[in-house]
């Protein structure tokens, strides 16, 4: 997952995170440059500024996201939007075969991969249309896997 976002301490600069919903890798990018990352805890980026200064940005977690905010000079700066609560509804869509197929650790599992996938989507999607119809086919395709998983079982029994 990518965003793309400013920073009030770097005015002429673009900042893009990249990072992965199933590793946690996670990388910040300054006008298009690897930003270094420390190894001391909390594992801040070091962001250089124009006069040489180095500034330290601690990543910040939220659910249901990776990163949500990065925190310089303890003041916190928000990366992605906040998810609506219709959006996060409908990427919880998946969750709802758990109760529908009487919840076993697979349909658990895969529900969740679908859940973060739909999460994906909810956030890189350009178009309401889109990311909807895509969240739906998500939905829609984990279900069918799951059915005909079932039925191919019972009829090796």
């Amino acid at each position: 997952m990518n965003s793309q976002f400013t920073l009030p301490n770097f005015p002429d600069s673009t900042f893009e995170m990249k990072y992965s919903t199933w590793f946690g890798v996670q990388s910040l990018y300054k006008d298009d440059q690897l930003v270094e990352r420390s190894t001391e805890k909390g594992k801040p980026f070091l962001i250089p500024s124009k006069t040489g200064e180095i500034l330290k940005a601690y990543p910040k977690a939220g659910f249901p996201n990776i990163i949500q905010a990065l925190e310089i000079n303890n003041i916190q700066h928000n990366i992605v939007e906040k998810l609506k609560w219709y959006d996060f509804a409908i990427a919880l869509l998946p969750l709802c075969l758990v109760f529908i197929f009487n919840g076993t650790g697979i349909i658990i599992g895969i529900a969740l991969a679908a859940f973060l996938t739909n999460l994906d989507i909810i956030r890189n999607s350009n178009t309401k249309k889109n990311k909807y119809l895509k969240v739906i086919g998500v939905t829609v395709a984990v279900a069918a896997f799951y059915f005909l998983a079932v039925q191919l079982l019972e009829w090796n029994k």
